[in-house]
């Protein structure tokens, strides 16, 4: 238990913040989901959220300084790594349904296929080469996810200033809370 609690202090108990808004984020994202179609997959990003930050706390508690540290450090590795995916996929099903334009519509299934051909083939070459998925594999992915992320989020911000919507936008807070939970996503990696 001390090893977490050394963990915490030296993350300025980062991680324990943000595990606790995870928690508070899916009873939130579980309550609304029937008021908000769009936002309907976000529960299954932030069930799977959580089960990464418990990988990584049990990682920290039990196996920090035993001989299979290196092993549970590769189920880290990997656990990020499928966590990259479902938060890829979320994000850009969300973006998808929201986004408007048919051309921009298909430069984001371009850019998904893009992603999904980068993470297999990174994926294949660590496990092939190395046998373990690989920190800057890991690295490389999310920067990857990250700059492919932000072309649909201007084309939706340019989609708001060319069709500003016609909702109530005290009644519809789907983009909001989505936007606060991509800051988060955004900030974290």
């Amino acid at each position: 238990m001390e090893a977490l609690f050394n963990h915490f202090s030296s993350q300025f108990y980062t991680d324990l913040t943000v595990f606790i808004l995870a928690i508070i984020a899916l009873r939130v994202s579980i309550i609304s989901r029937e008021k908000h179609y769009l936002l309907r997959l976000f529960p299954y990003y932030f069930i799977a959220y959580i089960i990464l930050i418990l990988i990584l706390f049990i990682h920290t508690i039990f196996f920090l300084d035993s001989p299979y540290s290196q092993e549970i450090q590769n189920i880290d590795g990997c656990s990020d790594y499928i966590f990259t995916l479902i938060e890829f996929v979320i994000f850009m099903h969300f973006f998808y349904n929201i986004i408007s334009s048919t051309s921009r519509k298909r430069i984001m299934i371009f850019l998904i296929i893009l992603f999904l051909v980068l993470y297999v083939f990174y994926f294949a070459k660590d496990l092939l080469v190395y046998r373990i998925i690989r920190p800057d594999t890991v690295t490389l992915v999310y920067t990857l996810e990250s700059t492919i992320l932000l072309i649909p989020s201007l084309f939706y911000y340019f989609q708001l200033f060319t069709r500003p919507p016609t909702i109530n936008l005290i009644k519809g807070r789907d983009w909001d809370i989505f936007f606060n939970d991509l800051f988060l996503a955004l900030l974290y990696n």
